[in-house]
């Protein structure tokens, strides 16, 4: 009894230590990648899953912009990364609902990216890559 006791005390233990090792997908993952793809980075590459789930969280901002430069900027477009189809220009963002992967942009090494959101004040900020890395790694306590 004893043995059978220890044995699932260990059982638990041990799935409880793998379930905090655990990540995550974000939801928002579906929209580009295959499932197959998730559930392979969840097993083999854990910290990929983190790396995209916090750029859909942390890879962009929504501000507003009152110059005239808005009109220089280039329009947001929806995109259907499955099938590599450009969807049609963005006219508006549903609050609490945005997807970046939902969209068409390019994320450059040093410089932000902005794309306008049709025909209102509103404009996506692409962080670049070396931003978005250094908020991960601080996120990570890997910097201080």
């Amino acid at each position: 009894m004893k043995k059978l006791f220890f044995g699932l005390a260990f059982l638990i233990a041990a799935s409880t230590a793998f379930a905090q090792n655990t990540v995550i997908p974000n939801e928002g993952l579906s929209v580009r990648y295959s499932p197959e793809q998730i559930q392979e980075w969840v097993e083999n590459y854990p910290q990929k899953i983190e790396i995209l789930n916090f750029e859909l969280q942390n890879g962009f901002e929504i501000i507003e912009m009152t110059d005239g430069k808005i009109q220089d900027l280039h329009p947001l477009y929806l995109m259907n990364y499955k099938t590599k189809s450009q969807g049609e220009i963005v006219e508006a963002i549903e609050d609490g609902n945005f997807n970046l992967f939902n969209y068409q942009y390019d994320r450059k090494q040093k410089t932000d990216t902005y794309y306008r959101i049709g025909n209102t004040n509103q404009v996506l900020k692409i962080i670049s890559s070396q931003k978005l890395v250094k908020r991960f790694n601080k996120s990570r306590n890997y910097e201080k």
